[in-house]
């Protein structure tokens, strides 16, 4: 079974601002008293793509597993990782930035419990030149 979910926002700040603040969400407690469910956030890789000048970036998140203890108990070990106490998950998450045309496009995937849920989670975040530029293309389109 496939459920899909979509939703739209339109932030009032800069398109720097807000894809500043996407990398930085999980950067520290004080920051983000929201994300306390987030242990650690590693970089496993990031570059500049010298011909597109696109950023390119590669995170890891160790959250807080906000599954029941009852559905634990459901699992196998092999799917929950064994052992008793606290679960934790690892997140996958990889990023895209062109900063020139203003657009960032971001996935982020679960990598434990897969057995049992996969979730993909796909983001996107356009400027306001991009937007009025796509939105252009669509009425010509038309």
């Amino acid at each position: 079974m496939v459920l899909q979910h979509s939703t739209n926002h339109t932030y009032s700040h800069p398109f720097p601002t807000v894809t500043l603040a996407y990398f930085l969400r999980y950067s520290s407690p004080n920051l983000n008293p929201f994300a306390a469910h987030v242990l650690s956030t590693d970089t496993i890789s990031s570059h500049v793509d010298p011909d597109t000048q696109r950023l390119h970036t590669t995170r890891i998140h160790l959250k807080k597993s906000r599954m029941p203890g009852p559905v634990y108990k459901l699992l196998p070990t092999s799917v929950t990782g064994g052992g008793g106490g606290d679960k934790a998950s690892y997140i996958l998450e990889t990023s895209v930035v062109d900063i020139k045309e203003g657009w960032m496009r971001t996935e982020s995937r679960n990598l434990n419990f897969t057995g049992v849920l996969s979730r993909i989670r796909n983001n996107g975040v356009l400027g306001v030149l991009e937007a009025i530029r796509r939105e252009r293309q669509r009425q010509l389109a038309v």
